[in-house]
This record gives structure tokens, sequence and C-alpha cells, in this order.
């Protein structure tokens, strides 16, 4: 990030009152209220700018990420053609029976988001999450606020800011699916539009994130229905939801939901294995939810998978990364017995557990003594519910934000990582994540924020502010 350019920004905000704070802060919190998406709930300061992002440097990420996610695909669908995927993501057996199903398109996720930080002036890949609409519609919701806010009229004085806004792309992308489906099927093609069912925990979360894509669709002329999955049934061979047939379903929520909640989606589930309904966002999203996915891109055993600017993008962009177990391997060049490596080399090294969402799933070696750091690796090894990946560390960046705290301005220093939104395979949206070092091995999470690209030269600022 440019200090100068976050310096422009907090010495406007120093000019204007109480009362513009408080008021962006309502209309944030409006646009949060029934979310959860983007925060971790409860009373959290919000940002009273977004996170400004020099051009050159979204550019270099906007680039990786297109070869990066093309990587990904690459990877699954390779390993799924040698039989392999099922054993290096350590999937379980429901999980490779959801994987073996064909879902009758070419594309498996249309939306996915990576994890990036900024190490030494450098954006290094550390995560990969798919499923991320709700996400999208929601940042730009808050990107449009902040963007219409009175001081950003003053930066753009100063500076070129852009926001471009994904969502719009993101219902297109839903029929492309749909029309491969269709083609696979031998759907006999009419003038009638499809119908596009958004499918959220709508008892649990609320339709607010449902609301907002589906009215990309409608806008369009599409009928967009809305429903939770425990109100969708099968009936002769289609899915149907209060009586009306559907033709694809958007689903919103992630593909592990569709296992760990599955007396829920029993006749979702039905429809989808049997090809009685086009599944946008495919099942097969769920080997995107595992860890070892990086493992699989970093490994050199897997280099043949991939082209020359995607082996370039993944050893440029992509931290160390390898499945934790009883093996040899290669870090810089050298062949390492990589149990004793790591065990050697905690402070720079992270052990994550393969599934995200486990509960004490993230170990910082530098945060650990040595002999916590023993046991945990001897816990990993021995682990047969799933496997673990061992990282090299990648110390992120700080910045200071300006928040509202009881009604003063303030600022607080937060740890960065930067959300490209990848829809299709280009990521256009970007947000960030702001987290607060903790000294054990869970960081706290504050809430995320839009990011807008800032580049041009500028002007003198005290002019701009004497015009006040």
């Amino acid at each position: 990030m440019d200090i100068r350019i976050n310096q422009a920004f907090d010495e406007i905000l120093a000019a204007y009152p109480k009362s513009e704070f408080e008021a962006l802060t309502e209309n944030l919190k409006t646009n949060l209220s029934k979310e959860k998406s983007l925060s971790d709930g409860g009373d959290f300061p919000l940002g009273l700018r977004p996170a400004l992002l020099p051009k050159a440097l979204y550019l270099t990420i906007r680039e990786a990420s297109f070869y990066l996610t093309n990587a990904v695909r690459k990877a699954a669908k390779a390993l799924i053609k040698e039989g392999l995927l099922a054993n290096e993501l350590f999937l379980t057996d429901p999980e490779r029976r959801l994987v073996d199903v064909d879902p009758l398109y070419s594309g498996v996720f249309t939306t996915a988001s990576w994890s990036v930080l900024v190490e030494k002036g450098k954006p290094v890949f550390t995560e990969f999450t798919p499923d991320v609409a709700s996400e999208i519609a929601l940042n730009d919701a808050l990107a449009r606020v902040y963007m219409d806010w009175r001081p950003m009229a003053k930066m753009l004085a100063l500076y070129d800011v852009d926001y471009y806004p994904a969502a719009m792309r993101l219902f297109q992308e839903v029929l492309n699916l749909y029309e491969g489906y269709k083609q696979n099927k031998l759907i006999t093609a009419t003038e009638r539009k499809p119908v596009i069912l958004i499918a959220d925990w709508l008892e649990d979360r609320g339709a607010t994130d449902a609301e907002r894509l589906a009215a990309y669709g409608k806008a369009q002329g599409y009928d967009v229905p809305i429903a939770d999955p425990r109100a969708l049934g099968v009936c002769g061979n289609g899915l149907y939801s209060g009586g009306q047939p559907i033709d694809a379903v958007w689903r919103i929520f992630p593909a592990r939901d569709m296992l760990l909640r599955k007396n829920d989606c029993e006749d979702l589930l039905e429809a989808y294995n049997e090809h009685k309904v086009c599944m946008a966002e495919s099942v097969r999203a769920i080997y995107g939810e595992k860890r070892a996915i990086l493992s699989v891109l970093a490994d050199e055993r897997f280099e043949r998978i991939f082209s020359k600017y995607e082996r370039e993008a993944i050893q440029t962009f992509i931290p160390w990364t390898r499945r934790f177990e009883e093996t040899f391997s290669r870090y810089k060049g050298k062949k390492v017995d990589l149990p004793e490596f790591v065990l050697e080399n905690k402070d720079k090294l992270i052990l994550k557990s393969n599934d995200r969402y486990k509960e004490n799933g993230t170990y910082k070696g530098e945060r650990m003594t040595d002999s916590e750091w023993s046991r945990t690796l001897e816990t990993a090894l021995k682990d047969e519910c799933t496997c673990w990946i061992v990282q090299e560390r990648v110390k992120s960046v700080s910045e200071l934000f300006p928040v509202l705290h009881n009604g003063d301005l303030g600022f607080e220093s937060y740890e960065i990582q930067i959300l490209p939104y990848v829809i299709g395979d280009m990521a256009d949206s970007f947000a960030v994540r702001l987290t607060k070092a903790s000294n054990g091995n869970k960081d706290e999470k504050i809430n995320h924020l839009p990011a807008v690209i800032v580049s041009g030269k500028q002007v003198a600022l005290q002019k701009q502010l004497s015009s006040n």
C-alpha cells in the first residue's frame, strides 16, 4: 500500500465534522445489518475509508489471479481424470461421491477469492476460497457507499479513484453454465428464458444476499425466485419450488453444507445427482475448500499439469506449501526429510488443517514453544480424519485505518489481506480483510472493506483543502 495515498485521504477526513463520519457509519451498518459474510458480528469499528490499492499492485494481483485460478481448475481436472484427486486432497467418501458427479458443464465454480498478503512489496497468494457470490454482491454495495461519500469527492480531485463493480457479471456466468448444461443434456432450445432459483439458508441468514443477486437477473427479464433448500422438492424428472419448475439452482451457500446438512438438502442432492436440474456453482467446488489444493500447485511432482505461464505464476506468487506427511520433499532445490525439516524450522512455517472450517485449524510456529510445536506436529501426523498442510510463513503488512470510536476520529493498526474476487477466470473487484494479531494462533478478524483502485498524480493537497 502507498502511505502517501493513505495520508492524503486521512488529511481530507480531518477537515470534516464528526457528523460526517457518523452518517457514513450508519449507512455502512444499514448494508451490513443482516449480513454475516463480511464480518464476524458484534461491535466492530468500521473503517472511515475503503482500502486504497495502488493500480500497479492491483494489475499485478489481477493478472496473477487469472493464471493461478486456471491452474486450480486444471489441477482438479487432471487429478479427477487420473483418479488422484480424492487421495491428494484427502477427500472423504461422501465428498468423493459428490465430486464424481458430472455437472454436465465444463466450469466448476463461478466465483472464488484468493487471500493475498504483500511482503516487501510482492503479493503472495496464501489461500483459495470458492463460492463467494454473496461477498461480491455485498462488497459492491459497500463500495458504492464509499464512492458516493463527500470526502471521496475531494479525493477524486487529487487522484484517479476507481471501483470495478463485479456482481453484474455473476448472473451472466450462471447463464453460461446453464447453456453448457443444456447442450450436454440435449435439451431442446426454446425462446423461454430459464428459471434460475437462488438457494440459500434463508431462515438462518435472511434473504438480503440472495435479493442483491436476484436483482441482476430480474433486471434482464429473468424469473429469479429465492428459496431455502429445505423448501425444494423433486417431482418426476424435475425440481420444484412451491409448485414452480426450476431450470437451474444458483447455490450461494458453501458446497460443504450439501454434506453437513444432508437431510436439509435431500431433494436438492437427488436433483443434482440425477441431472434433474442444473446446479450453477457445481458441488465439485468442494475441492476448492481443501487447502491441499495449494500443495498440488506448489509441489514439483505436478508441474507437468500446468502451462509455462501457470508454472511461472505458481513459482512467483505461491509460497512453499506441502501436504504434511512422512515423506521426502524439496525446499529451495534441496531434498529434505519433511517432518524433520518442519520440526527444525518452526519460526518460518505455518501448519494448517486441510479443512479450512476446522476449529483451531491453524498453528503459527513463531508463536509456539519448541515443545508445543513438536506435540502439534506429532498429532497432525497421526490425524486420520484429515490431512495437514505446512506453508512457509508470509509476513503481512500493517496499515493505519481511520475509525470512529465513541464518536471520535482515531486510527488503529490492522494487518491486511487483499481479496481479489474472481468471476469466471478474471478478478475485477477487490476487498481487504482487516485483522489484529494476537499472542495465540488465532488472529482477531475485524471486518472486510472494499478496495478501490488509485492512480494518477496528486494535486497539491493544501490548495484543495483551502478551497473547502
